[in-house]
């Protein structure tokens, strides 16, 4: 009898309560995610703060701010030695949000530390002949052959990059690289003298 009227209170309770839901939403937990991340990072969590940056595009991945946590991802890649992940990480940032110069400048860094700069500066130039109009073609171009030390074809390539795209917000960060190289390019100059 006892046992009868504890499980008809125990479903009187059940039933008259109520459920409660609870919602999750995957834009701020990406955030936070990316955020554990970025603290993984700065504390050298490097293989932990892969993990939140992957789950961080897991939870978003089809936002701009995907992006950015797909660089975070090739940037702990690229620390981990494993450039065959940070490459494709760089591109998918790029592809999902290209008005960051940073994200081409680590893909840059990800061709060189694989000894791959020629070969992305062969598969750039036939992009450009193939599509002359293909900003951010030029733009890789001409940080490859900056990275390369051929200042000369650089400038060229940003040129026209700003011929293609004036008004881009990262349009200003390639005025201030060619600023930095034709500081550099005086600075040269003059020092023999």
């Amino acid at each position: 009898m006892k046992r009868l009227l504890s499980l008809t209170c125990l479903l009187t309770i059940f039933f008259l309560a109520k459920a409660d839901t609870y919602v999750i939403d995957p834009v701020p937990n990406s955030y936070l995610h990316n955020n554990i991340g970025l603290q993984y990072e700065k504390d050298g969590y490097y293989y932990a703060a892969i993990e939140e940056f992957k789950i961080a595009i897991l939870l978003n991945p089809h936002s701009a701010s995907a992006g950015s946590y797909y660089n975070n991802l090739g940037r702990m890649y690229l620390i981990a030695r494993r450039y065959d992940l940070a490459g494709p990480c760089f591109q998918k940032a790029i592809k999902i949000n290209s008005n960051f110069i940073e994200f081409y400048q680590n893909l840059i860094k990800t061709y060189k530390a694989q000894r791959k700069l020629s070969y992305a500066l062969n598969n750039y130039i036939k992009t450009v002949k193939n599509n002359p109009t293909n900003s951010q073609a030029w733009l890789t171009l001409g940080l490859i052959y900056r990275e390369m030390k051929n200042n000369d074809k650089a400038l060229d390539c940003f040129d026209k990059f700003l011929e293609i795209e004036p008004n881009l917000y990262m349009s200003v960060d390639v005025r201030n690289i060619i600023k930095a190289m034709d500081k550099r390019k005086k600075k040269i100059i003059i020092e023999p003298l």
